[in-house]
């Protein structure tokens, strides 16, 4: 559920109930950021190939819509184990699992879609990426679960536009 709590404790709403299926999603994961006057999560189930869903809610609980349905594979990513970022007015944010993972952004619309690198695993890459990134200077920065010289994980930056990955 997407629910509201006044700092007091004295109120408690639900804003939504996810109920999966193709235009809604299942088991949100990571955190709410705020934007805009909206609110923007991820699930990691949910959508129309039921791989999670990127979605905006208003902090009344009107408005909810899904922004992106993830439809997996190297194209798309699935999964997302993190919170989405705004910086600039978009949206960034990470898929896990099963295709290696990805680093992607969208706008608050749900429009431009756009994947800014998709981990390719091994050594100088890579896979699984978890959590979620954090922004400086035009540059985002995250971790892997998998990856680098000993398949422990990688420390990794990208720009906002998808260059100079490192």
């Amino acid at each position: 559920i997407v629910f509201r709590i006044t700092p007091n404790g004295a109120g408690f709403w639900v804003l939504h109930s996810f109920a999966g299926g193709p235009r809604d999603g299942s088991a949100p994961y990571g955190s709410l950021i705020e934007s805009g006057g909206a609110l923007y999560g991820m699930t990691s189930g949910g959508g129309a190939s039921d791989l999670g869903v990127v979605f905006r809610i208003k902090p009344n609980g009107t408005g909810f819509g899904v922004l992106h349905s993830f439809a997996g594979g190297a194209s798309d990513g699935c999964y997302p184990l993190g919170s989405l970022i705004e910086s600039g007015g978009v949206l960034y944010g990470m898929t896990s699992t099963v295709y290696r993972g990805t680093v992607f952004k969208v706008n608050p619309d749900g429009s431009d879609y756009t994947l800014l690198h998709t981990f390719a695993a091994g050594a100088t890459d890579g896979s699984s990426p978890y959590g979620s990134l954090i922004e400086s200077g035009g540059v985002l920065y995250g971790m892997t679960w998998h990856g680098g010289a000993s398949n422990l994980g990688i420390v990794f930056r990208i720009s906002s536009a998808g260059s100079e990955f490192a």
